[in-house]
């Protein structure tokens, strides 16, 4: 095969035959035909592309499929990022509760000694003991929300021995990062570029356009010019015969090797030059085709673009949402700050005697609300950083994870 889809072939053919008729003169005799033939279309598939259509096409489709693997590659490291940082909230929330608890306990600690002195009511002790039971009620259901999450944290990671389903999951990432600028149009830009999935269908139309031009190319009439060179060589022993009695009047011994040496010697060749020529009548098969790549190239044009437009605003949703829950940290921590100015100065009160332990259960809880919201504010950001590097096609880079054999 050569550039311009010409073929060159070469055939090599021998025959022997034995034969008990007279009027043999080679007997047995030995043949040999070898042809070198070239033969290059003019019109119908003139060019490497016909003959290279369906190797192209296999080695796109095989990028296609790397693409959708590393899309699904993503879709698993994003299952793993949230996961892992449900599982470092669940702790965390764990240890608000833990604290919710022990401020609880101080406050019914200071109750127990008032009652005991006389400074304060029965029933205050019974308001804080039972803050101090419903704190325990929390702790034991963020405890068994731990457990939930690190067994999905190991369901992820595929650990199948019971050791590893035993031993704790301790997540050591710091989950205070900065605030990421984004820029929306270059985070537009880096998604339609590195989004497997519009990689994959860009590659699906390049095999489309490649249909399309070949079934185009296949409506055009047929016309090879062939050229073909051949050499000729027989062998054999050689009997001269009377040719009314048939008697052998004597015999030249030969063999195969006489054939190969006129071959070698080009004793006998030939050649020949032909222009062939053939237009099917109205060649419906031809121009189906056509139609049919032609839609299906259409279809997957308008496919892109109506990935294109998802995927943009895909970018520009998450971009909002990364902003709206870095804004939530700050709103939080604000929060939490005035609540925990809100607690010294109710403490203080309670401690003069100007509030009561309801009131101060009251404003413990305002202050665990507050620590457990920005708790929440910070996981939130954090899965929402994980969703905008899988929006723009960049989890994996920014995971740290290499996939084998790119």
């Amino acid at each position: 095969m050569v550039n311009t889809g010409g073929t060159l072939t070469g055939t090599w053919q021998n025959n022997r035959q034995d034969t008990n008729s007279l009027f043999a003169t080679l007997n047995p005799s030995y043949r040999i035909d070898t042809d070198v033939t070239f033969s290059q279309p003019l019109l119908r598939n003139l060019g490497r592309m016909a003959t290279n259509r369906n190797i192209s096409i296999a080695r796109t489709n095989f990028d296609i499929s790397q693409e959708n693997f590393e899309g699904q590659v993503m879709g698993v490291l994003l299952s793993v990022e949230n996961a892992y940082w449900d599982l470092a909230e669940a702790i965390a929330q764990l240890e608000v509760a833990e604290e919710s608890l022990e401020l609880a306990k101080q406050l019914h600690e200071q109750n127990k000694i008032r009652v005991e002195v006389g400074t304060l009511a029965p029933l205050e002790l019974v308001q804080s003991e039972a803050g101090v039971a419903d704190r325990e009620v929390e702790i034991i259901r963020a405890q068994a929300l731990v457990g939930d999450r690190m067994d999905i944290v190991r369901q992820l990671l595929n650990l199948k021995g019971e050791q590893e389903w035993t031993a704790p999951i301790e997540p050591i990432s710091d989950p205070f990062k900065d605030a990421l600028e984004v820029d929306v149009d270059a985070a537009i830009a880096t998604a339609l570029e590195e989004r497997p999935e519009v990689r994959a269908k860009k590659l699906s139309i390049s095999n489309q356009e490649l249909d399309t031009r070949y079934f185009r190319n296949q409506k055009k009439p047929r016309l090879d010019l062939t050229a073909t060179y051949g050499l000729n060589g027989v062998g054999g022993d050689v009997t001269d015969r009377d040719f009314l009695s048939g008697e052998i009047l004597g015999t030249e011994e030969g063999d195969y090797g006489d054939a190969i040496d006129q071959i070698l010697n080009a004793d006998f060749d030939g050649w020949r030059v032909a222009l062939n020529f053939a237009m099917p009548l109205q060649n419906r098969f031809a121009k189906a085709n056509v139609a049919i790549a032609d839609l299906a190239l259409e279809r997957g044009l308008v496919e892109l673009d109506d990935l294109e437009l998802a995927v943009t605003t895909e970018v520009r949703r998450v971009i909002r949402l990364l902003d709206a829950s870095a804004e939530g940290i700050e709103s939080a921590r604000v929060s939490r700050r005035l609540e925990e100015k809100n607690y010294e100065a109710e403490q203080k009160r309670y401690d003069n005697g100007m509030s009561t332990s309801f009131q101060v259960l009251r404003i413990q809880e305002d202050l665990i609300a507050a620590r457990s919201r920005f708790v929440s504010a910070v996981a939130t950001y954090r899965r929402a950083l994980a969703l905008h590097y899988q929006s723009i096609g960049r989890l994996i880079e920014e995971s740290g994870v290499q996939i084998v054999g790119e």
